[in-house]
């Protein structure tokens, strides 16, 4: 028990240290610059789902609104969804547009996940 303790660092540092290191340093400055500026929508997808299940669900127990400091990110979000959905106007075949479709699912997923219900109900007024 002693070893797993050590190992995940549990207690070394407070709860709110590693939010703030995590979302406030890297999330926001570092990575979700990173995913606005890349052109591969559908990876983008791929690699937001992995930085999500990161995420401590202690996080998303306290209430059930957006935290702060992940607006920025659930924003991108949003807008992931819009460019996925204008990109599946101009797929060729019925199995892209499937992919888009399911991919546009799994980022209303991601925004239910982080408790982001403002979000997913603007997008899906908007046509989804």
């Amino acid at each position: 028990a002693v070893v797993s303790t050590q190992s995940t660092g549990e207690g070394v540092l407070s709860s709110d240290i590693v939010f703030k290191l995590s979302v406030d340093s890297l999330l926001n400055r570092h990575l979700v610059a990173f995913l606005q500026t890349s052109q591969n929508y559908m990876d983008n997808v791929e690699k937001i789902d992995m930085i999500i299940k990161t995420f401590p669900v202690s996080w998303f127990e306290k209430s059930d609104k957006l935290l702060p400091q992940l607006v920025s990110f659930a924003t991108y979000l949003a807008s992931l969804v819009q460019i996925i959905e204008r990109k599946q106007t101009q797929c060729a075949t019925d199995s892209d547009r499937k992919l888009h479709k399911t991919a546009i699912r799994k980022v209303m997923s991601m925004l239910l996940r982080i408790n982001a219900m403002d979000l997913v109900r603007k997008a899906a007024t908007s046509g989804l």
